[in-house]
Parts: C-alpha cells; sequence; structure tokens
C-alpha cells in the first residue's frame, strides 16, 4: 500500500519542490539538476509515454481491423501509415550526400558548370566553395610570423600529415590542415583548443571533419543510384569522390531522407488538405455564432468580418466610402434595439452615410490620404493589436494561474490523479 500510494507522492513532492525552489537557490548543484537532470527526467518519461501510446493505438487499430468494426478500412492506414514512418525515422534513412575530397585547379570550373546545371545554381558561387573546399582547414588564428606560426605548430606536427603556412601581404601568416589521420582528428581538435580557446573540442573536431570531407555537392539523395546517376557526367573529370550519408538524428531534417519525403510529400498535403476542409467547418460555425442575438453577438459579428477582409487581399481594395457605408450600417444595428421607429433609424443611418460621402469628396480622400478608421487592413491591425491582445493576455493569466493551482495541488500531494484514482 506504501509502495502503491504514498512513495509516487512522497517523489513528486520532494522532485516538486526541489525545481520549484531550485530556481531561487544560487547553488551550483540544485541549478544543473533544475536545468539539467529534470529536464532529461521529464525527456526520458515523454519517450515511454509516446512509445507506450503508439502501442496503444496500434493495438485498437489492429483489434478495429481483425474485428471489421465499422470504418475499419481507414484503420489499415493509420497502421500502414506509422509503420512506414518507422521504418524511414529508424531503418531507411536515405539523406546520402557526395563530397569531392580533391579536384584539379584546371577542372574547377568545368566541375562547377556540370554541378551547376544539375542543381540549378550559379556556377560562379559553385566555383568559390570548391575553391575553398579545396584549401582543406584553417586554423582560426592570425599569427604574426611564420616562425610563430611554425611554433604554434610544435608538436601537432607529428599528428598531421600535411599543413600549409601562408603569408599575407602584411607579412602575417595563417594555417591550413590538408590532411589529418582519422584517428588523429580528436587529438589535433583538443591541441588546437588548448592554444586557441576559441570553440569547443567537439565543434573544432567537426569543423576539421567537415573541411576536409572537400567539397560537398549541395544536394542530397535518398538512395545511393541516385547519387551514382548524379556523378555520372563528373566520374572522369573529378577521378575520387565519395558518398556518405547524414548521420541518424539529423537525417529527418535533410530534404534528400525518406523521412523527409514521407513529410513533405505526405504529411504537409494531407494537412493541408484538412485544413482547407476545417475551413468549411469554420465558416459554417461562424455563421451560427454570428447571428445578431444581442450586443456582444453583434461585436462579434462585426470585428469578425474586419479581421476576415482585412487578412485577405481584397480587404485593401476595399474603398473608404464602402468602408463609411459599414460603419453607419454597424452603427445602425447597434442603435437598433434603443430606437424603436425605423423610419427614424433609416434617416441617421442615411445621414451618416450622405456627410461621410460629402466629407469625403471635400476633403479629398483616396488611396493615400485615407483615415486610418475607414481602412480595413489598418482596423484589422488595431483590433488584432488592442482589444485581441488584450483578450489573449487575460486568457493567458488565467491559464497561468490554473496551471500555478494544479501543480501546487500536484506538488503537495493533493491531486493524486496520476496514481489512476
Amino acid at each position: 500500500m506504501f509502495l502503491k500510494r504514498h512513495f509516487p507522492i512522497i517523489i513528486v513532492i520532494v522532485v516538486g519542490l526541489l525545481t520549484l525552489f531550485g530556481h531561487f537557490i544560487n547553488q551550483k548543484d540544485i541549478q544543473n539538476f533544475v536545468d539539467n537532470d529534470a529536464t532529461q527526467w521529464f525527456d526520458i518519461i515523454a519517450s515511454f509515454a509516446i512509445f507506450l501510446g503508439a502501442l496503444n493505438m496500434i493495438k485498437l487499430q489492429s483489434i478495429k481491423i481483425m474485428k471489421k468494426q465499422k470504418n475499419w478500412q481507414y484503420s489499415i492506414l493509420a497502421v500502414a501509415g506509422f509503420a512506414f514512418a518507422i521504418v524511414a525515422g529508424f531503418f531507411y534513412r536515405g539523406a546520402n550526400y557526395i563530397t569531392l575530397p580533391a579536384i584539379s585547379e584546371q577542372n574547377i570550373s568545368e566541375v562547377a558548370n556540370i554541378i551547376a546545371e544539375q542543381t540549378i545554381t550559379d556556377p560562379a558561387i559553385i566555383e568559390v566553395k570548391i575553391i575553398s573546399a579545396n584549401e582543406g582547414y584553417e586554423i582560426d588564428t592570425v599569427f604574426i610570423n611564420r616562425s610563430s606560426a611554425g611554433g604554434f605548430m610544435g608538436s601537432m606536427k607529428n599528428f598531421v600529415n600535411h599543413y600549409v603556412i601562408k603569408t599575407q601581404a602584411d607579412s602575417s601568416c595563417y594555417i591550413i590542415i590538408n590532411d589529418i589521420p582519422e584517428a588523429n582528428i580528436p587529438k589535433v581538435a583538443s591541441m588546437i583548443w588548448k592554444e586557441t580557446r576559441k570553440s569547443k573540442p567537439i565543434i573544432i573536431k567537426e569543423k576539421i571533419i567537415k573541411e576536409l570531407e572537400g567539397y560537398t555537392i549541395d544536394q542530397v539523395f535518398i538512395t545511393i543510384d541516385a547519387a551514382e546517376k548524379f556523378m555520372e557526367p563528373l566520374k572522369s573529370i573529378v577521378g575520387v569522390y565519395s558518398i556518405k550519408q547524414h548521420p541518424w538524428g539529423t537525417h529527418v531534417s535533410k530534404d534528400g531522407s525518406l523521412f523527409s519525403w514521407m513529410y513533405k510529400k505526405m504529411y504537409t498535403p494531407l494537412s493541408a488538405t484538412m485544413f482547407a476542409l476545417l475551413a468549411f467547418f469554420v465558416a459554417s460555425a461562424s455563421y451560427r455564432a454570428f447571428r445578431i442575438r444581442n450586443f456582444e453577438a453583434t461585436l462579434l459579428l462585426i470585428s469578425g468580418i474586419i479581421l476576415m477582409l482585412g487578412r485577405v487581399p481584397i480587404g485593401e481594395l476595399i474603398p473608404w466610402w464602402a468602408v463609411s457605408v459599414m460603419i453607419m450600417f454597424g452603427v445602425g444595428a447597434l442603435t437598433a434595439p434603443w430606437i424603436k421607429d425605423r423610419k427614424m433609424l433609416f434617416g441617421l443611418v442615411a445621414c451618416g452615410i450622405f456627410l461621410f460621402l460629402i466629407t469625403g469628396y471635400t476633403l479629398e480622400w483616396g488611396e493615400q490620404n485615407t483615415p486610418a478608421f475607414l481602412s480595413i487592413p489598418a482596423i484589422q491591425r488595431w483590433i488584432f493589436d488592442y482589444p485581441a491582445t488584450a483578450g489573449s493576455r487575460a486568457l493567458m493569466i488565467g491559464i497561468g494561474l490554473g496551471i500555478l493551482g494544479t501543480s501546487f495541488r500536484i506538488i503537495m500531494g493533493i491531486e493524486r490523479s496520476f496514481l489512476g484514482e
């Protein structure tokens, strides 16, 4: 009974109070717990929750398919999509890219033109990138003279195969490393960091690896065959090239991975279709919500129409006189409950429209000097910046207070819904 009920509550209370008060305690270990350990624990627990949720989804959809319940055909699509996403995320990476480690100087222009033709890029930009990549890794330090640059290399010479010290016009020098054995790269990165202290060793290591790879063609391929096909017109010119893969994890954000193909070619069009269908639902719901029953519903109707018109290009094309007519109709709708005589109401609205038109034509209102209150986009911006922002802030304050109250109940062990009670 203690392990089931009281022990989880004690853990929640201790961790919750420690995390809460950790923001107010200037102690290194507590700050490290709040900023790192606590968030990592949350990520781990959330990962297991996502995994269990996915398994539960598969279980429910599989039962629906086996029992052929209502709309079970759609469950097949759900299971197949889930399986495809798992394969694209964890089993088939794609994300192949091509590196050209060494291109002879006389072939750079030709290579740049061929790559530009296939990637639809400016050949001059590619040529500059190839020249820069061919140089190797440049140490991020400028030296007074060659002797100081040689002294910097010191014992590092034993870990690199080749490097060059280049002299600039003002006699200052910089070092370019052309070849480092792969096993020595971490050691060289650490030695450079100790001398320069400009970047962390891991960042220097990543830069060295990238620079020594040579020129990376700015295109990622799903399959190796596609990369080989891309290289066909270049093989006889460049000689040596490498086809590599982006590491697991980063592959999901690369255009040439199977996961990104699924996201852009399947998920994005489906989500756009869903939101397009939701637009009709919103229009239907708006029609029901905007029916004028009282003062609040009238304000909702008017502001909703202005916001919709102000967000689309047609709102900028509506002239000032049309806006003035709409304003007077709005005033008439607001005052209608208090003016019982319809002829008087109609006369007031007509007089207001007439005064607007006379004033506008007298002052020569047009596209350049239209008052802000007669411009749909300007009115829309004012509604969005002031009333809507004030309302959303009040809503967020209420949500914050609700989160605070719920969190306090959980921390103090009053709220026990997480125990399944």
